[in-house]
């Protein structure tokens, strides 16, 4: 299976193939093709079509300052494509090779095509404070951060950018003032929080990140980092 401009599907000689205990799927090959009789697999092209797909770069700073740049596809055909190994290519280029998985019809699929170092991301604190409450002795720990996108390539851009905000595990913690610029996607209940930011080449943008956790003074954080 290749997937670049156009997805072709090569499967072996036979037209039936078996999914499963009562799940039979048959291809109709588009022309006779002659099969040696040497006992041996031979490679029949079944069906040759285009999919729709877009491209998309998603990075997580608060872990890397990796950005990768992926495709999502539809197969929008009434084919149900087997699995096997597929080649990816991005335009003409090559970029590796990956193991799909049964693709049902109307199914969406993410593929990763490798890093784009022409999306630079930068994740940097630019506040940090901690202190005690007059009353209760309660700890306060707050930290603020930025998030600097920019998109030095030739075509415009989306870029998925993912950070986190702590999320209490204990009664004795609450985390409170929670400062995301500009609004993002999504926060879920995990603290995973998303954005979504569409860049023209050239340009950048800024995203900003901040919370206070408050704990009692005989709590001890685990897992925290900056």
């Amino acid at each position: 299976m290749c997937i670049r401009d156009r997805h072709e599907t090569v499967l072996g000689g036979q037209g039936r193939h078996h999914l499963g205990l009562a799940l039979a799927t048959t291809y109709a090959v588009q022309r006779p093709t002659p099969i040696p009789p040497d006992g041996s697999d031979h490679q029949v092209l079944v069906a040759s079509f285009g999919l729709p797909a877009r491209l998309e770069h998603i990075t997580a700073p608060v872990r890397s300052d990796d950005v990768v740049l992926r495709v999502v596809a539809t197969n929008d055909t009434e084919h149900t494509l087997r699995p096997g190994r597929a080649a990816l290519f991005h335009g003409t280029e090559f970029v590796g090779s990956t193991q799909l998985a049964t693709w049902a019809p109307r199914e969406e699929l993410e593929l990763a095509l490798g890093l784009d170092d022409r999306i630079r991301v930068e994740r940097r604190l630019t506040g940090r404070s901690a202190g005690k409450a007059l009353v209760g002795g309660t700890r306060r720990h707050e930290l603020r951060y930025r998030i600097e996108v920019a998109n030095y390539g030739s075509e415009a851009a989306e870029i998925t950018v993912l950070d986190q905000v702590p999320v209490a595990a204990s009664p004795d913690i609450v985390v409170r003032d929670v400062v995301t610029e500009p609004r993002p996607e999504e926060v879920t209940d995990l603290g995973e929080v998303r954005w979504v930011v569409r860049l023209a080449p050239g340009a950048s943008t800024q995203l900003e990140l901040g919370f206070r956790v408050d704990t009692g003074k005989q709590v001890t954080l685990q897992g925290w980092r900056e």
